[in-house]
């Protein structure tokens, strides 16, 4: 195997960097579309219940007591006969003293002779309110008609003041009544409700509650005409009451003007026209119709042109008018992408398009359309930007952020497959003559990097450019000191190769050491220069460390090799000295020639036997030299 062909070691594996997936994005309230939360009966009664303060914590008769005070300190600005003065004025009295049961006596008979006297029948419901045990509700009852008399400021001010102390008495019992009793009889809550609705027409989270029941129930008529009166009436849920009233409106009139809107669609505006004169009078009036009418003489007048003009209304009426064009078909539409025939409620809905193209609605609901089938990403998010020009679709920036996440999933996702492509074939060990392709191919990914920064439009497609222009540095890095490796390895294989069968003579070891030393040191000024590009950090999991080891460990037996050779041949001069003494019995003359030259191998035999890597077989056979010599020639 050639250097070239070789796997590359010390590449660390890493995790690949994920592909972005198509967010999924689900519709709620399938079967209300816009404004399903101006539906949601339940989470309001909810709420009702929860923030609800129950009776016996509001206040004492404290302020009752000071409407009173009031009430004396300030004659009243009627005027009142003669008659029956003593017992208005001697109810005062009883009233500042607290002895209430006698001034409603009196009041009463008082009222026996003045049935319509405002301020006598305003303090008789403050007697009945403060009674030790309290009749609420007749007070409030009392002073019901009292709300829409005209009366003289303050008074009409302690009219009110007493009011609403009563419906806060009062409206907690009502509310969890309704909750008790809405699921199992919801015609009797229903029937309860608009009993106190009546004492209290300005609680306008009554008023929507009852109007939603009638919805729930199929009585569109009579939620309407309570969701009405909430508007004229109603002093808190405004918004949410007239919101209701529109749907609920929209609703009555969609059947009664579907003729006229499939002569509309059909390219006919003149018989749309007719047909919506065949509208009972008490709909035919109401401002959607009357907007339809006149949008139908804009299209007449101008010649029933092939794209329809927007009609000159202001937003919300336009998208009522379109409503009575094109909700039902929407509606339609949503059946088929729920029963999965996504084509089909395509192709409905661009029809619908190219007749109201700016129904808000119709735009939110063909973008779902477009997303889900995955595509024409550019069209999908021209629409649902103007679906979002309707607040009641309040879906319409969770679409868009899922569009934003598609279109940066198709942009991005690519260049995620070419860096996975790429690691796929590293983590597999590419050999050494890959790696120039491999870094080659990972740049290219990397200059793809600031175009997909760009083009990242969530939170999660920043992040995932970002995890992957951090992974491919990484790489690109790892490559580079592979290659550096690679460069060291081929070094050290040249330096290896000839002494591959093994070191023959000293000055084979000592060249092997003198260029594995040379290595090592080249070695160490290459993890120098890594540890200070890494600020000073050493980096543990350099690849060169395991190429380190191997020279050292090389170095080491190349020493040990010496060592080895020179005994071998201290031991051998040894023996061919010793030979005359196994041959025969020498002189004296002979005797002391071998000392001579004995003792000077003793001398080598001693330093060699404190050289480093010397092994234990060395050892022994320098220590039997030695101890040979010191026994012949002490």
């Amino acid at each position: 195997m050639t250097p070239n062909d070789r796997p590359v070691s010390g590449l660390h594996k890493r995790n690949p960097v994920q592909s972005l997936h198509k967010p999924a994005f689900e519709l709620t309230g399938l079967g209300l579309g816009r404004g399903a939360d101006t539906f949601d009966h339940d989470r309001i009664l909810a709420d009702l219940a929860a923030n609800t303060v129950e009776p016996d914590s509001l206040p004492d008769g404290g302020l009752l007591v000071a409407l009173a005070a009031d009430a004396l300190s300030k004659p009243s600005s009627l005027t009142i006969g003669t008659d029956g003065e003593d017992l208005l004025e001697d109810a005062r009295a009883d009233i500042a003293a607290g002895h209430f049961e006698i001034a409603l006596a009196l009041l009463e008979e008082y009222l026996g002779r003045f049935a319509s006297h405002q301020e006598a029948r305003f303090l008789r419901a403050y007697c009945l309110a403060h009674l030790a045990d309290p009749r609420y509700e007749e007070a409030l009852r009392i002073l019901r008609p009292l709300r829409d008399e005209v009366t003289p400021k303050d008074l009409g001010e302690r009219i009110s003041t007493l009011r609403r102390e009563l419906r806060r008495r009062l409206a907690p019992a009502e509310y969890k009544a309704y909750a008790d009793t809405a699921a199992r009889d919801p015609r009797g809550a229903l029937a309860r409700a608009a009993g106190f609705l009546e004492l209290v027409p300005e609680d306008g989270s009554l008023c929507y509650l009852l109007a939603v029941g009638h919805a729930r129930l199929g009585e569109l008529d009579q939620a309407l005409d309570v969701a009405e009166s909430g508007v004229l009436e109603a002093d808190g849920e405004r918004r949410r009451i007239e919101e209701l009233a529109r749907l609920l409106r929209l609703t009555l009139l969609r059947p009664m003007a579907e003729p006229a809107a499939r002569a509309f669609k059909t390219g006919n505006p003149q018989l749309a026209r007719a047909l919506l004169d065949g509208i009972e009078p008490r709909w035919r009036e109401s401002g959607p119709i009357q907007d339809f009418e006149r949008y139908l003489v804009l299209l007449i007048e101008r010649g029933n042109p092939p794209s329809p003009p927007a009609p000159l209304l202001p937003d919300d009426r336009a998208d009522d008018l379109y409503s009575l064009i094109a909700e039902d078909d929407v509606s339609r539409a949503l059946e088929l992408m729920d029963r999965g025939s996504l084509e089909r409620a395509e192709r409905l809905l661009a029809a619908l398009m190219a007749t109201v193209p700016r129904f808000r609605w119709l735009n939110f609901v063909y973008a779902i359309c477009l997303y889900e089938q995955g595509r024409r990403p550019e069209q999908a998010e021209a629409c649902v930007r103007v679906a979002m020009k309707d607040p009641t679709i309040t879906q319409a920036r969770d679409l868009l952020e899922a569009i934003h996440g598609w279109q940066e999933s198709i942009v991005i996702n690519p260049v995620v497959e070419q860096f996975v492509a790429v690691v796929d074939t590293l983590n597999g060990k590419a050999s050494a003559a890959q790696l120039p392709r491999m870094r080659s191919r990972l740049v290219a990914v990397q200059e793809q990097i600031p175009a997909l920064r760009k083009a990242a439009r969530t939170a999660d497609g920043r992040q995932a450019v970002e995890r992957l222009g951090t992974a491919t540095a990484n790489w690109i890095s790892e490559l580079d000191k592979a290659e550096v490796v690679r460069e060291f390895f081929d070094e050290y294989e040249r330096i290896m190769t000839p002494v591959a069968d093994g070191l023959k003579t000293v000055q084979d070891a000592d060249q092997l050491a003198a260029a594995l030393d040379a290595l090592d040191g080249r070695i160490r000024a290459a993890r120098t220069r890594t540890d200070l590009a890494r600020g000073g950090d050493q980096d543990r999991t350099h690849p060169l460390d395991e190429l380190a080891d191997q020279v050292r460990a090389r170095r080491a037996e190349a020493g040990s090799v010496h060592a080895a050779i020179e005994v071998s041949d201290l031991v051998r001069r040894f023996n061919t000295l010793m030979a005359p003494l196994t041959s025969g019995s020498p002189n004296a003359q002979l005797f002391e020639v071998m000392a001579a030259l004995a003792k000077p191998l003793g001398q080598e035999a001693v330093r060699l036997r404190g050289r480093p890597g010397l092994d234990a077989r060395g050892r022994q056979m320098l220590d039997q030299v030695i101890a040979t010599i010191e026994r012949l020639w002490p």
